[in-house]
């Protein structure tokens, strides 16, 4: 309504100053205006506009100009005119602009439809996908879950004058299974053999190559079940296979009669010796510790000897149990040590899963743990 209003006025002004108005074709000019208004305002404009314009025409044009003197006939039919020629371009334009409008409103509606139809369809094929990348993850999950049951021991030999205690934590069941295990069994009545071992990485690569580690060291432990010569096999036959992944494993042999373990490490932690009444200490002989499996072939692996006392055990375990994001491996060990002299006088029975609770309470699941466990049962 403004710009009819203004329009109308302002042109007006201009065309006063002239002394022949109609030379400058004053209502074509005033049709912009109109035209202008409609466009801007809509009808209403459209209509202030065109009452706006008339006067100016009339005021510009009639006889004399510059008079609002009463038009003859002639100016009357002209000034008519004029109007229904304003209203009707004015409809025109409005009903164009509206038309234009609606077709606007029409174009974006139906691409807004046609994006959310896109979206949802692209949503259902990324659900679809995830769900079958879950279906998939299960079904590879509980077969290496099956495949690592089946590698560890079911049940734990019965030593004369030993207890024996194991544990196996996996972890969380968002990550992949990964390769670490446990293994003890008699070679005679008078010898038992133990190991603890761990693959890199984790999912299914991992824990058939446990299970292969596992299988060939039973075979090599039957020919020569010395820890030096059992360990330096099993590492020529990591280094043939065809893999990228690596291990760490400690194997010993505990002789039954007098106490006494010999046991070769290949870069796994300490096992940690215990008994109440005495502090626990991480039994580690730096110069006597191999690589790891896998790393070179030539690699030799010297025993470690420790005999057990009457009510003394010796622990076993993969690094998850000591290992932390916030905290250094030391850190780990003395939190272990710690334990041990707090729970030392408690029944080997689940010794194993009070250590976990109590050194690994916070366990971030970001790794599987395994413990073994071995005590020499008090003389009577």
């Amino acid at each position: 309504m403004a710009t009819g209003l203004l329009g109308s006025l302002l042109l007006t002004l201009v065309l006063t100053f002239t002394d022949d108005p109609v030379a400058y074709r004053p209502t074509v000019w005033f049709l912009v205006v109109v035209v202008a208004a409609a466009l801007v305002g809509g009808l209403w404009g459209l209509l202030v506009a065109t009452a706006c314009s008339v006067i100016g025409v009339w005021y510009t044009v009639a006889t004399p100009p510059h008079t609002f003197s009463a038009p003859d006939p002639d100016e009357w039919w002209g000034l008519l005119g004029y109007a229904t020629a304003a209203i009707v371009l004015g409809l025109l334009v409005t009903r164009l602009e509206t038309a234009l409008r609606e077709r606007d409103v029409a174009v974006e509606a139906r691409l807004r439809v046609e994006a959310d139809a896109r979206a949802q369809r692209e949503l259902e094929s990324t659900r679809a996908e995830l769900f079958e990348s879950e279906i998939q993850r299960l079904r590879v999950r509980r077969n290496v879950d099956a495949l690592q049951d089946a590698m560890l021991p079911h049940r734990l030999p019965e030593v004369p004058g030993f207890e024996l205690d194991a544990g196996y934590t996996p972890a969380s069941p968002d990550l992949a299974v990964g390769g670490d295990w446990y293994d003890a069994f008699l070679l005679d009545p008078d010898h038992l053999a133990f190991a603890v071992g761990d693959v890199s990485g984790h999912g299914v690569e991992a824990a058939a190559l446990m299970a292969q580690l596992r299988n060939a060291k039973r075979a090599f432990i039957f020919e020569d079940p010395a820890p030096e010569i059992v360990m330096a096999r099993l590492n020529r036959f990591l280094c043939r296979l065809d893999t990228e992944h690596y291990a760490t494993v400690v194997y010993g042999i505990l002789d039954v009669a007098d106490g006494r373990c010999r046991w070769a490490s290949a870069g796994h932690p300490a096992p940690a010796a215990f008994r109440t009444g005495q502090p626990a200490e991480i039994v580690e002989v730096p110069d006597r510790r191999g690589p790891l499996l896998g790393w070179r072939e030539q690699a030799t692996y010297p025993e470690v000897e420790h005999r057990l006392r009457p009510g003394e055990g010796l622990l076993l375990y993969t690094d998850g149990l000591v290992e932390r994001r916030t905290a250094s491996i030391d850190e780990g060990l003395e939190a272990l040590v710690r334990a041990l002299d707090d729970h030392a006088g408690e029944p080997t029975p689940h010794l194993c899963d009070r250590l976990m609770d109590v050194v690994a309470g916070g366990h971030e699941g970001r790794d599987d743990v395994c413990q073994l466990l071995i005590r020499r049962v008090e003389e009577a």
